[in-house]
C-alpha cells in the first residue's frame, strides 16, 4: 500500500465530523438515515484516496527478464559463444508463468526475441553492425519491452567496451524504476557496472586503445590530426607513443588513462611518397595492465602530393586607369614565389583564363585572387567560383590592391556571396554625403543584344546595383536620353531606393542618340545639391555630335566641382568620350562585354564616395588566436581597401580603424580568406622584406586548402581484443 500524495489523508479528520452531524438521533427514518450516512461517508473515503493516490501492490507472482547480449567486435566468437549458452541455462530455469526476451546489440540493438514463456534458445539470428557496441540503446530497448505489471529484470551481458552514448544514466533510470539491473561482463562474471568489466575483483585494471580516427586523404606538408580514443576500467599509467609503417617514432607522450573513455587528438606532420601509410598507436602501461594484446591499434590514410594551386592576376604593365596613373606592378610575382618555396604547386593565369568549370576547377586545392577587378571576370566564372568553394569544398583566397573587394566591383557577385567580408561600408561617418548622376543611354541600339540581355537591360541592372551602394542622405537622379532628355528619377534624397530602382528598370528603348541633351539637363540641377561630392556617370553605346559638350563639361567641373565618369559600350562608343571624362576630372571606361557593366558601376561609386581605399601606415591589430600569426608580431602596412566582416566570419587582423585586414570563415563545404591588403610594395613593401612572408601565405593557403570530393568520407579502425574492423564513414 502506497499513497503519491499523502497531504490529501488530512480529509479523513472531516470523517468524525460527518458522522457525528450525520447521526440519527430519532427512532423514526433511523434506517434510511442510517443508510445515507454510510454511503455519505463511503464517498468521502472514496475520494480521499482518490486524491492522495492510493495503490495497493500485490506481490508479483510473473517475472519478466529481457537478456541484453553484446554481439560486438569486440567479443570473440569464444564469448558469444559462452553468452549464447548463459542465456539457454537461465531460460532452462525458468519459472512455467516467467517470460523472457532477448535483444542483442552491437552498433545497433535489435529484438532478437520477444518476451515469451518459451524456455529454448538457439543461435542468434539478428545481425546487428557489430562495428560498435551501443549498450546505452540496447538498455533503452530492453527498458521498452518491459511491462509495468509484473515483476521485471534486465540482465546484460557484455564486455564493458561500449562506444556509443555513456550507459550510467539509463542504468541509474533503470534501477529507480524498481527493475532489478545485472551485468555478467566476460570474462569477470557479475558486476555492479558496466565500468567494472574493465578492472576484475582483486586483479589489475585493463586500459585499450578502442579507436582511431585519420581522414581519408590528405595533403604532403600539411599536419594531420589523428584521433584516439582510449578506455579503461582504473587508472593505468604509462606512455602512448605513434609509429609510422617503417617503425620510425613519431609521437611519445606519457599518458594516464583513467576510468571511462578518453578522447585525445595528436598532430603528425604528413611526409613521405604518394600512396597509403599506415600508423601505429600503442599505449605502453608501466603499472600493469590486465590485457595488454589491446593496447595498439592501427590506422591509415592516403597521402597524395603536394596540392596544386591556383593563383589568378591581372599582367604586369595593365593600365590602372582610372585607379592611378601608374601603370600596374607584378600583384603576384612575390605571392608565387613565396608558395612555390614552400613545395606548392602552383599554376598563374590571366583572369580570363580562370576555368569556369567546375570539373577543372577540382583539380585545384585552392584558388588565389591577387588585385582582380569583377570586370575581368564574366558572370560565369564567377558563379563557378562561387560553387567551386560552396559545393565542392574547394578554398579560396582574395588578395587586396585597388582594384579588388569594393573598389574592384564585387558588390552583390557570386565572389562577394563566397567571401568573408561584405563590399558595403555601412558607416555614414566614413564617408562625405554624395550626389550621384546617371546618364544612361536608351537609344534604339541599346537594345541589342547577343543571346543575353540586351545591354540596356544590363545598364539598368549596374544602375541599380550601385543604387543599392548609396546611404541614406545621399542624393540620386537619373536621366534617361535618345534624341532628347527625360528624367527618370528627378533629383531626391535616397528615402526608398525600392522606388528608385523600380523606375530605373521601367526605362524602355529610344531612337537617336543626343548625348549634350542628357548631360545638359543633369547640369541644370546636379550643381545646386548641397553634397560634398557631386559626380556624373553618363553611358553610352554610340557616337553623336560633340557640339557643346567638352565645354559644358569642364564648366561644371572647374566651376562647380561636378566630375564626370564616362563609360563607352562596345566599338561604335565615340572615342571622344576619353577626353570628356579628362575635362570632367574622372575618368574613363571602354567596355567590350556590356556584362562587366553592373561591376564598373559599383566600382565608380566606390571611387567616388572616397572611403574605400585607404592609403596610410598602420600595424594590424590580431583581434583572434589564429596559426595565421606568427610570433614575433607583424611589420606595418600602407593601405587596404576598407571592408566590413560578415557576421560569422572570423576577423583574425584588423586596422585602427577596427576594418578587417585579414578574415576567414567557412562557406559550404569549402573556407574562404580575404586579406583587404595587398602582396606587393605597393602597401606591403615592409611585408615583402619581413622574414615571416613566406611562412604566412604558406600558412594561409595551407588554412583554406579543399579537398577533392572522396576525403569527406573517414576511415575507423576498432581493435578489440583479437578482433579488427576497417569501417568507411559516410559524412
Amino acid at each position: 500500500m502506497s499513497f503519491s500524495r499523502p497531504l490529501w489523508l488530512l480529509l479523513l479528520l472531516f470523517l468524525p465530523l460527518v458522522l457525528w452531524a450525520g447521526w440519527p438521533r430519532r427512532v423514526a427514518g433511523r434506517r434510511r438515515r442510517t443508510v445515507a450516512l454510510a454511503i455519505r461517508s463511503a464517498l468521502l473515503l472514496a475520494l480521499t484516496l482518490a486524491l492522495s493516490g492510493f495503490a495497493w501492490k500485490r506481490p508479483a507472482d510473473r517475472l519478466d527478464t529481457v537478456f541484453v547480449v553484446d554481439w560486438s567486435d569486440s567479443l570473440p566468437d569464444e564469448a558469444k559463444g559462452d553468452e549464447v549458452a548463459y542465456v539457454q541455462r537461465a531460460l532452462a530455469e525458468m519459472h512455467p508463468d516467467d517470460r523472457a526476451a532477448v535483444v542483442v546489440f552491437g552498433r545497433e540493438a535489435l529484438v532478437e526475441r520477444a518476451l515469451s514463456t518459451e524456455e529454448t534458445f538457439g543461435a542468434i539470428t539478428s545481425l546487428p553492425l557489430t562495428n560498435g557496441s551501443d549498450l546505452e540503446e540496447a538498455l533503452r530497448l530492453a527498458l521498452a519491452l518491459l511491462p509495468p505489471e509484473n515483476a521485471r529484470r534486465i540482465v546484460a551481458l557484455t564486455d564493458g567496451a561500449y562506444t556509443g552514448a555513456d550507459p550510467l544514466p539509463i542504468a541509474t533510470l533503470i534501477r529507480s524504476s524498481g527493475i532489478d539491473l545485472r551485468f555478467v561482463c566476460y570474462p569477470f562474471g557479475e558486476v555492479a557496472d558496466p565500468q567494472e568489466c574493465r578492472t576484475p575483483a582483486g586483479g589489475l585494471p585493463d586500459a585499450a586503445v578502442t579507436a582511431v580516427h585519420l581522414p581519408d586523404l590528405t595533403h604532403r606538408g600539411e599536419t594531420l590530426k589523428m584521433e584516439v580514443t582510449i578506455q579503461a576500467g582504473g587508472t593505468v599509467t604509462g606512455t602512448l607513443e605513434v609509429h609510422a609503417q617503417d617503425g620510425t617514432l613519431l609521437y611519445r607522450q606519457p599518458y594516464t588513462a583513467r576510468p571511462g573513455r578518453d578522447t585525445l587528438t595528436i598532430p603528425l606532420l604528413a611526409e613521405g611518397e604518394s600512396g597509403l601509410h599506415t600508423f601505429r598507436v600503442e599505449f605502453i602501461p608501466s603499472t600493469g595492465d590486465f590485457y595488454p594484446q589491446n593496447n595498439n591499434l592501427e590506422a591509415a590514410t592516403r597521402l597524395l602530393g603536394e596540392p596544386r594551386l591556383l593563383v589568378v592576376a591581372p599582367p604586369e604593365g595593365e593600365d590602372l586607369r582610372p585607379f592611378s596613373e601608374e601603370t600596374r606592378p607584378d600583384e603576384a610575382a612575390a605571392l608565387v614565389a613565396a608558395l612555390q618555396n614552400a613545395a606548392l604547386e602552383v599554376e598563374r593565369v590571366l583572369p580570363q583564363g580562370l576555368p569556369f568549370s567546375l570539373e577543372v576547377l577540382s583539380a585545384y586545392a585552392a584558388v588565389i585572387l591577387v588585385d582582380v577587378p569583377a570586370a575581368q571576370l564574366t558572370p560565369r566564372q564567377m558563379s563557378a567560383l562561387q560553387r567551386y568553394v560552396r559545393d565542392l569544398g574547394g578554398g579560396l583566397i582574395a588578395v587586396g590592391g585597388p582594384t579588388s573587394f569594393g573598389m574592384g566591383g564585387y558588390f552583390r557577385t557570386p565572389l562577394e556571396e563566397a567571401l568573408p567580408v561584405e563590399m558595403q561600408i555601412k558607416d555614414e561617418r566614413r564617408r562625405p554625403r554624395l550626389a550621384l548622376g546617371y546618364v544612361i543611354d536608351h537609344s534604339g541600339s541599346m537594345m541589342e543584344t547577343s543571346g543575353g540581355p540586351t545591354k540596356l537591360q544590363l545598364a539598368q541592372e549596374a544602375a541599380i546595383r550601385s543604387v543599392t551602394m548609396l546611404m541614406p542622405g545621399d542624393q540620386v537622379g537619373v536621366v534617361a536620353f535618345d534624341d532628347k532628355a527625360s528624367w527618370v528619377v528627378p533629383m531626391q534624397t535616397l528615402e526608398d531606393p525600392a522606388a528608385i530602382q523600380a523606375a530605373i528598370a521601367r526605362i524602355g528603348g529610344g531612337g537617336g542618340t543626343d548625348i549634350y541633351a542628357g548631360l545638359l539637363a543633369m547640369s541644370k540641377v546636379l550643381p545646386k545639391t548641397e553634397a560634398q561630392v557631386r559626380h556624373i556617370i553618363l553611358l553610352t553605346d554610340g557616337g553623336a555630335d560633340p557640339t557643346g559638350i567638352p565645354e559644358l563639361v569642364q564648366r561644371m567641373y572647374k566651376e562647380q566641382g561636378v566630375t564626370l565618369t564616362a563609360i563607352g559600350v562596345g566599338a561604335d562608343a565615340t572615342p571622344a568620350l576619353q577626353r570628356w571624362a579628362e575635362l570632367g576630372g574622372g575618368r574613363y571606361h571602354f567596355v567590350r562585354d556590356p556584362a562587366t557593366l553592373p561591376a564598373i558601376f559599383t566600382t565608380e561609386t566606390a571611387l567616388v564616395s572616397r572611403s574605400y581605399l585607404v592609403e596610410e601606415t598602420f600595424t594590424p591589430l590580431q583581434t583572434a588566436a589564429s596559426p595565421l600569426i606568427p610570433a614575433g608580431g607583424l611589420p606595418p602596412l600602407y593601405g587596404y581597401v576598407a571592408t566590413e566582416a560578415k557576421q560569422t566570419a572570423q576577423v583574425v587582423l584588423q586596422s585602427p580603424k577596427e576594418d578587417p585586414i585579414l578574415a576567414v570563415w567557412r562557406y559550404g563545404l569549402g573556407k574562404a580568406l580575404a586579406f583587404t591588403s595587398d602582396a606587393t610594395g605597393r602597401w606591403g613593401r615592409d611585408w615583402l622584406r619581413w622574414e615571416g612572408y613566406a611562412p604566412f601565405w604558406e600558412t594561409a593557403a595551407r588554412a583554406v586548402l579543399g579537398r577533392v570530393q572522396s576525403e569527406q568520407l573517414r576511415t575507423e579502425v576498432r581493435m578489440e581484443g583479437e578482433n579488427a574492423r576497417l569501417v568507411v564513414l559516410l559524412p
